[in-house]
């Protein structure tokens, strides 16, 4: 896979900025044409988002030390 200098966001982050945008297009009544764009955008970035958690797997649980 090619770097084009993406910084990996955790499953964590993902679903944080999800809610952010999600609770953000709840609050906007477009009166605009510039409303209507954001919403757009949001309601783009939240399925983004959705296909990123889709992607992104769980980091596995840390393992302990063997035992010697």
């Amino acid at each position: 896979m090619e770097d084009n200098g993406s910084i990996p966001l955790s499953r964590r982050t993902i679903e944080t900025l999800i809610d952010l945008a999600e609770n953000r297009l709840t609050g906007v009544t477009p009166a605009d044409p510039l409303d209507a764009r954001e919403l757009d955008m949001l309601q783009s970035c939240v399925i983004d988002l959705k296909v990123m958690k889709i992607n992104t797997k769980q980091a596995p649980a840390p393992r302990s030390a063997p035992k010697s």
